[in-house]
């Protein structure tokens, strides 16, 4: 029953289509002209049915490419690298050349060296006096490049020519899990883990393909759905977003685009429970029973002395005029 369908509508959604229409169209919101309407019995189930999304963002980006730092004691200006997909090599190479043109102590303070083996990074310095990097109390903390290098962000790290430092995790340049599709129709049966309230995801697409490629994704029966239960939809808002809630840069003016399926069916807050259903079922079927139900004379009782007593009767009467007809033949 809470699983029928009463109405189904074909959603085809394209970012070149929106009412805002901005160079990073990873947000955005489309209007339609004629609002979908439910009745108060009945709610709305959302599914993202397929999805395709370049692949051009970079896992290097704005939101995870700073670096706070300090110079014997000294706090410097934060190291902004550029975005881009590097590997390991290409990204210490990128942060050595950073930190020794920017400091005090001249442009060959500095080594960066990945152990591949071990997938960390060393941290080395030329000078005596100390280092920091600012992985833990940085104003731009969340925006830290420490995870690419194998740091967490628990501790700040110091080094000097006497001190080297290594990572305390493991170099992770995947910095981007999956993508989130958001949106202002969501909420009755989603959660964050994050927040720990209800949510406005309405879809995980998984990455499944290299930069540069087109990431796609295909509804199959027993991916989560969404529940919406407002009393019509026609104004949607949609973001794409990192695993942070982030919005994801795809790039000027780069489209994406899906197909959602907004259902009707009913709501099960307003189903009669089971025990009170089946008793109504039972009266209907009896109220039914009686009321077309045809005589059957099987079912009446059989009155044994009664059939008795009507043979008897008939036996008596046959003998009877057998006695009149032997008189007649007699009296000839």
């Amino acid at each position: 029953m809470n699983n029928t369908i009463l109405q189904n509508n074909t959603l085809f959604i394209r970012s070149q289509d929106s009412d805002n229409l901005l160079d990073n169209r990873s947000e955005f919101t489309i209007t339609l002209q004629n609002s979908i309407k439910k009745k108060s019995n009945e709610i709305f189930k959302i599914i993202i049915q397929s999805v395709q999304i370049p692949y051009t963002f970079r896992n290097t980006n704005s939101n995870n490419n700073v670096l706070d730092w300090e110079e014997n004691n000294v706090l410097k200006t934060p190291l902004v690298i550029k975005s881009g997909n590097y590997n390991i090599l290409e990204l210490t190479t990128e942060i050595q050349s950073l930190m020794n043109s920017n400091s005090t102590y001249g442009n060959d303070t500095y080594t960066l060296l990945y152990n591949q083996i071990e997938n960390i990074v060393e941290l080395k310095s030329t000078n005596a006096n100390n280092t920091k990097l600012l992985f833990n109390s940085g104003n731009n903390k969340e925006r830290s490049i420490a995870s690419q290098l194998g740091f967490t962000k628990e501790n700040d790290i110091i080094f000097n020519s006497n001190l080297v430092k290594v990572s305390d995790s493991y170099v992770n340049l995947i910095t981007i899990n999956s993508l989130f599709i958001r949106s202002n129709i969501s909420g009755v049966n989603s959660y964050d883990s994050s927040t720990k309230q209800q949510s406005n995801i309405l879809s995980v697409i998984p990455i499944n393909t290299d930069p540069l490629g087109i990431i796609t994704y295909q509804y199959y029966e027993g991916v989560p759905y969404t529940l919406y239960d407002n009393d019509n939809i026609q104004n949607l808002n949609f973001s794409l977003t990192n695993q942070q809630g982030n919005i994801i840069e795809l790039g000027n003016q780069i489209n994406w685009s899906f197909v959602m399926s907004i259902q009707i069916i009913k709501n099960t807050e307003y189903f009669i429970p089971d025990t009170i259903n089946n008793n109504l079922e039972n009266e209907l079927v009896e109220e039914k029973i009686k009321k077309f139900k045809v005589p059957n004379q099987l079912d009446e009782l059989i009155d044994v002395n009664e059939i008795k007593n009507k043979i008897k009767s008939h036996e008596e009467k046959h003998n009877e005029n057998i006695d009149e007809i032997k008189n007649k033949i007699n009296n000839i």
